[in-house]
């Protein structure tokens, strides 16, 4: 029985193990595709790792390529965005001026280009569809900077615009608007030049014109002659009619502004308020020639700057616009002092001039020169026929009736001429040359001093006449004391050798 058992108990053993055995061979199986996976794996994660090396070391290679060529690559092109600016931009934007900038480094302007944009124009060079793309856009920059220029000359003919503000925004800021179309269409860049000097010859011609209709407004100070007191008939307005002013006015200096400044012209708006009173007429001339200096310095400035003209071509520029107006000035001006008795205005108006002569020598406008000398060639002349009046009113002079009745005090008229002398030597007196005016003075001097010998021809007390003519010397060197100058010291010494023969 019990080895029945045991017998039995073996059996169930060795069946047992036999099926352990099979398990363990499954599981050793299963091991064995396992491994033979994961080596598979092994491999393909060893394939992709290296897949992956290698698509970074490209990738730094192109990103290596195109750092070092990828600038020249696309400057090589137009890029759209310029395209688009130049054919649709706003000319005022200054994206437009540097986008024009660039096209001219595509077009091949080699002297503003850097290294890495000149190996562009060498690429460049080979692609004549680019070329031709650069040509068509450059033909498109041109006809827009020409239909700009025409539109901002076109509203130069509008009365209310500031040309100023207009020139300096529209077209000195866009210099190089003018300037690229110059280089490439210098037939166009011509004729827009001359179409702006005829315009600004219309402007200028119609606003000086206007002025000085404006001026011809004012009541000017005709002046007078020197005469004995009773016989003065007072001032007298240019052009309309007579008007009684104090004597003293008319050949004191002290009366009158010294100083006239561009805040100081007469404009409309001042006119209003000043219509009805007098005026010396040097104002009339300060305002004129103050606002033509003004314009015409600012023209000049412009005509250099922004049309770059050669020496030849200045002078010749200026003149095409301003032809009109100076002729214009050269008129008015003449019409002002034709019938002037005024000498103290007109010597003050060539002080004016010569000090604008000057002031353009300084500020280098030698264009302007021309029409000062005009002015000075107009102003002499007339002064010297004033003083010629002056001298001839003086000789025509009554004589009194009674000579014994004149008191010994300084006659009426040695104040007039006094006062008329020390003006004129204190405005002569930085004049470093000889003047016509020096030659005038000394024969209103001794047309004044035989004069005074005749009022006291006939006075039966030597000693009377004696003192009343050493009294007016004595005033009159007295006066002239004050002014400073050659022409100051030269009267002042010719008065008191009079007085001293005379009190001898």
């Amino acid at each position: 029985m019990i080895q029945n058992n045991e017998k039995k108990a073996a059996s169930e053993n060795a069946i047992q193990f036999d099926a352990l055995e099979k398990v363990l061979q499954k599981v050793v199986g299963s091991l064995e595709k396992f491994q033979v996976n994961l080596d598979a794996a092994t491999a393909d994660i060893n394939k992709v790792s290296q897949r992956s090396s290698d698509i970074q070391v490209r990738l730094n290679n192109m990103k290596k390529v195109e750092f070092a060529l990828g600038s020249e690559i696309d400057t090589g092109l137009l890029p759209p965005t310029l395209i688009k600016t130049i054919c649709t931009g706003d000319l005022d934007h200054p994206s437009w001026a540097t986008a024009l900038e660039q096209l001219e480094i595509y077009l091949g302007d080699e002297k503003s280009a850097t290294d890495d944009e000149k190996l562009m124009l060498l690429s460049q060079g080979s692609n004549e569809e680019q070329m031709e793309l650069c040509q068509k856009l450059c033909y498109k920059a041109i006809e827009r900077i020409r239909n700009y220029i025409v539109v901002t000359i076109k509203l130069f003919r509008h009365g209310l615009v500031d040309v100023a503000s207009m020139r300096k925004h529209r077209l000195i800021a866009k210099k190089s608007y003018y300037s690229f179309l110059s280089k490439h269409n210098s037939q166009l860049a011509l004729e827009l030049r001359k179409a702006y000097i005829n315009t600004m010859s219309w402007y200028y011609y119609y606003h000086f014109y206007h002025y000085s209709l404006l001026l011809s407004r004012v009541n000017i100070l005709k002046g007078e002659l020197i005469r004995p007191e009773e016989d003065r008939k007072g001032f007298f307005m240019l052009g309309k009619g007579s008007s009684q002013i104090q004597s003293s006015r008319m050949f004191s200096l002290d009366l009158r502004s010294q100083n006239f400044d561009i805040n100081s012209v007469l404009m409309a708006s001042t006119l209003n308020h000043i219509e009805s009173s007098p005026q010396f007429l040097e104002r009339v001339y300060f305002s004129w020639e103050l606002v033509f200096t003004e314009h015409a310095s600012a023209e000049y400035f412009f005509l250099l700057e922004y049309f770059e003209l050669s020496t030849d071509d200045q002078k010749t520029t200026f003149q095409s616009i301003f032809d009109g107006t100076l002729q214009l000035s050269q008129q008015f001006i003449s019409d002002l002092i034709s019938t002037s008795l005024d000498c103290i205005a007109i010597l003050k108006c060539i002080r004016f001039t010569q000090d604008l002569i000057l002031q353009s020598q300084k500020n280098l406008v030698p264009v302007i020169e021309p029409h000062y000398t005009s002015m000075i060639i107009l102003l002499w002349p007339r002064l010297q026929a004033i003083m010629d009046l002056h001298s001839e009113s003086l000789q025509k002079c009554p004589l009194p009736s009674k000579p014994d009745d004149l008191a010994t005090t300084p006659h009426p008229l040695t104040q007039r001429v006094s006062e008329l002398l020390y003006s004129l030597a204190a405005l002569s007196a930085n004049s470093l040359e000889a003047e016509p005016l020096t030659h005038s003075i000394s024969r209103l001097s001794h047309d004044f001093t035989a004069l005074l010998n005749r009022f006291c021809e006939g006075m039966s007390d030597k000693r009377k006449r004696n003192r009343f003519l050493s009294n007016n010397f004595t005033l009159i060197s007295t006066v002239l004391s004050g002014a400073h100058g050659k022409l100051a010291s030269d009267q002042k010494v010719f008065f008191e050798e009079l007085n001293e023969k005379v009190n001898d």
